[in-house]
């Protein structure tokens, strides 16, 4: 079984003139990034492969509203004592963008995108039997800076990631320029 997690980055515009879209890279020994372009702009999906004997289904609020004023209740998978790394890759991985192209780049989750994949039968019918193959999504926020601009390939991406505090370091600086909007 294969979970995979959808992200958004932005902005696109400093991305796409520099890479060779779809692009895919591996982040390390299980882990697999494709980056491509949708219509609702640039995608990230990360998979990696999850033992489907700790899945267990759980209830939360729907992704969708039917109302103003009701909520409904959806099920979703979760792995059981799971310390989902997805969000460290997915970080990785854009402050590689950065690095290569002295732009920050940020990371948005694409809420209800996740999703486990079967890789068998066994995974299908399991899949099947829990009625489901959502990803139970928690909430979380991360706040995330160069001086030379590279083309965006996969190997300038591998060649980057052993160097992920330093990578981070900057990413995070780019991003500190930039205004996350106001709360009201």
């Amino acid at each position: 079984m294969l979970l995979a997690t959808l992200y958004t980055l932005a902005p696109a515009s400093s991305i796409r003139p520099n890479t060779d879209l779809p692009l895919e890279v591996d982040l390390d020994d299980a882990a697999h990034a494709r980056l491509v372009e949708t219509d609702d702009g640039l995608r990230l999906e990360l998979r990696r492969p999850v033992d489907n004997r700790r899945l267990e289904v759980v209830a939360g609020p729907s992704q969708r509203r039917h109302s103003a004023q009701t909520e409904s209740t959806a099920w979703y998978l979760r792995l059981r004592d799971d310390d989902s790394p997805e969000h460290v890759l997915a970080r990785d991985f854009t402050s590689a963008i950065s690095f290569l192209t002295t732009e920050p780049v940020s990371l948005g989750r694409v809420i209800g995108g996740d999703r486990f994949l079967p890789e068998n039968e066994e995974d299908v019918t399991l899949l099947e039997q829990l009625g489901t193959d959502a990803a139970f999504q928690g909430i979380s926020l991360t706040f995330s800076i160069r001086t030379f601009a590279a083309r965006i390939t996969a190997q300038n991406i591998e060649a980057v990631l052993p160097r992920r505090t330093g990578m981070r370091i900057y990413a995070d600086a780019l991003r500190t320029s930039f205004s996350c909007g106001t709360v009201p």
